[in-house]
C-alpha cells in the first residue's frame, strides 16, 4: 500500500530483515554499484526503472543521482 504513514510503516515492517529487503528491492548506498544495477535491470529489458530515496530531504539524494547515476545510464 502506497498510503502507509512513518507509523504505519514501523508497524508493519517489524521483523523483516535486510535480506528480506533486498529479495524485493535494490538497495545500495554505493552510487556507481547502483547504476550498475539499474544498467543489468536495463539490459535484460526493463523499459522503466524508478529511483527512490527514503528519507525527508530529497534533494541531495536528486543531485547526486544526477551527477553519478544518470550519466552512468546513457
Amino acid at each position: 500500500c502506497w498510503d502507509l504513514t512513518t507509523a504505519h510503516l514501523d508497524q508493519v515492517s517489524v521483523g523483516v530483515t535486510d535480506e528480506q529487503l533486498g529479495g524485493s528491492v535494490l538497495v545500495d548506498h554505493d552510487l556507481s554499484r547502483l547504476a550498475d544495477r539499474v544498467r543489468e535491470l536495463v539490459d535484460v529489458g526493463f523499459d522503466e526503472v524508478y529511483l527512490h530515496h527514503v528519507g525527508q530531504v530529497q534533494q541531495p539524494w536528486i543531485d547526486a543521482a544526477a551527477q553519478h547515476v544518470l550519466p552512468r545510464l546513457r
